[in-house]
Parts: structure tokens; sequence; C-alpha cells
């Protein structure tokens, strides 16, 4: 994650108590406690001054105290902003400007006006939990449609398998594409699904190949034409063991016990739940997945093997 961090917010947000409201806690909270931090300041906070102040002012000193984060002193937010609009990123701005209009869609923005309800409101939106069986129209999943992300990563290794490898479109129909039509947003983003599939159990690597390329017509069709999809054996690593149902953004992730999968009249002992990553365990979760799935990618690249990715 990303923090920017204009000299203006800052002292409005210092002058502050700390249990001010909410959402000021919530940036203490970020302050305090998470790790690999990557905080930007503009050009008016020289390095010179930041050594001082470490001394000096808790914030610098509090930043400075974890190993982990990164400062950094850049002239041009908005250029960074969009180098790294991938990332999870918080802007914290001394007051609104007309530039700001072109990153919006990407960033948790933030001015001393209305920075607490604009945490409050992210919050909420990505914070929920329910039991299966008691919701068959999963209607919490509305709330994760938003512009600020581009790729979602699905760890859910069967969550293609009625399609793949058992031809039940209904059921596909009734499910994933169900459940993936509530969460996009402009119908081009990215999904990034790790999987098993009895044909790759059974080394019918050409056979998959082939369902996957019908997959993404149907998917263009159904979802939308522009939808860019990878899939990814999730199995040629024993040290890497993609149990938990996971749906996995920069700025929310979602659990599932049993799968994104509607369960009907079932009674099931799972649930659904949704952190942000203004929740500290739900920023965790989130790092805890990328670095795994990084690492997993990583650790196969290499293997000589006739189906590690494709991408449709």
């Amino acid at each position: 994650m990303r923090v920017y961090v204009e000299q203006g917010f800052k002292d409005h947000f210092l002058s502050l108590p700390r249990d001010h409201n909410k959402a000021v806690k919530i940036l203490w909270n970020i302050i305090d406690s998470y790790a690999e931090v990557t905080w930007v300041f503009n050009a008016d906070v020289s390095l010179e001054d930041f050594e001082r102040r470490e001394v000096s002012d808790i914030l610098f000193a509090k930043i400075s105290s974890k190993g982990s984060n990164e400062v950094l002193v850049i002239k041009d937010f908005k250029e960074d902003l969009k180098k790294y609009q991938h990332d999870a990123q918080i802007y914290l701005a001394a007051e609104k400007k007309d530039w700001h209009e072109e990153i919006k869609h990407k960033v948790i923005l933030l001015t001393p006006e209305r920075f607490a309800k604009t945490l409050q409101a992210f919050e909420d939106k990505f914070t929920f939990k329910f039991i299966p069986d008691e919701n068959n129209s999963w209607q919490e999943f509305g709330s994760l449609r938003t512009n600020l992300v581009s790729t979602i990563t699905i760890t859910d290794k069967y969550i293609l398998a009625s399609y793949l490898d058992k031809n039940n479109i209904k059921k596909f129909d009734n499910n994933f594409v169900f459940l993936i039509n509530k969460i996009l947003h402009s119908g081009d983003e990215h999904l990034k699904i790790l999987i098993k599939s009895s044909d790759l159990d059974r080394g019918r690597y050409d056979d998959l190949k082939k369902k996957l390329t019908a997959l993404s017509s149907y998917l263009k069709e159904r979802l939308h034409p522009d939808i860019k999809i990878t899939v990814i054996n999730a199995e040629l690593d024993g040290d890497y063991d993609f149990h938990d149902r996971n749906i996995i953004t920069p700025y929310y992730i979602v659990k599932a016990g049993k799968g994104f999968e509607r369960v009907g009249r079932k009674s099931v002992n799972t649930e659904v739940e949704c952190y942000s990553l203004l929740d500290k365990w739900g920023y965790d979760l989130i790092r805890h997945r990328y670095r795994m799935i990084k690492n997993y990618e990583e650790s196969i690249a290499t293997m000589n093997t006739p189906f590690k990715a494709i991408t449709i």
C-alpha cells in the first residue's frame, strides 16, 4: 500500500485528538500498526527535514520505526499515482485540486473536510458477513463493485469445475457468472483464477486448453467482451496449498469456506466474510495472499510442464 501525504492534511490530522472519531482512529492504526507501507511526501518535505523530524514529530517517528516501511519524497504526486494505480493507494490531500478528477477513481482520496465520511463509507462498503444457507441471493456482493479495482484474483480451485469438468452450464451460470457479474464495474477487469481440473490430473492438456478457449468466448458473451481472464494451474508445487477460497484485490478480500457457490436449500456450516484494507486483519490477509501467489508463480515459472497458466 502507498500513502501519499500533503503537509496541509498532516497538520490538520495531527491537530485532532487520537480518539476524535473513527476515521482518525483508522488512520492512526495504519500509522501505528501497518507494515510494508510506502509513505510518499511531497517536495516541501525534504529528506533532511524528515530526518530532523524523526525526533520531534510523532508521525515521522512512527513511520520510520518500522523497517518494512519505505519513505519517499517526490515532487509530482500526479504521475506517481498513475504509475502505481494498480496498487492500493490512499492520498491525504491538503485540498481538492482540479487534476484530482483524473485519479479520483483509482485512489482513496481524503481531504480534511471529508475524510471521516469517505473512510466510513469505504469501510461500510467492503465489510460484511453472511451465512450462505440463509442468503441465497448474495446481495452483499453488489457492494464489491468499484472502479478502484482493475485485477481480481480468485483462489477457489473448483470454481470453474462445473464448466470445465462437468459441462453443467446452468450451475456455472447460477454461481460463477452470477457472482462475478455482481462484482465487475467496467467489464474490462482482469480475472486471475487459480484452479485444478480433472483434465490436468489426467494429463489432458490439449483438452483443457480447448475448453478454456470455449470458456473465454462464453464469458465474453455473458460478462463483457473486454474481460481478460488468466487461468493458473494451482497444483504444481506441493509447498503451496491453496485450500481456502478467496477473492483478493488490493482494497478488500473475501473469504468463503465452502467456496463461491450458492448452496440453495442445503444447510452448510460455513460463512462468507469480507474485510477491507482499513481493517488490520484484512490488510494482513491481502498482503499474505498476494505474497503467497507471487512466490508460487515465481516457483513454477521455470518448471518444464505443459500447462502452467494461460490468458484467454
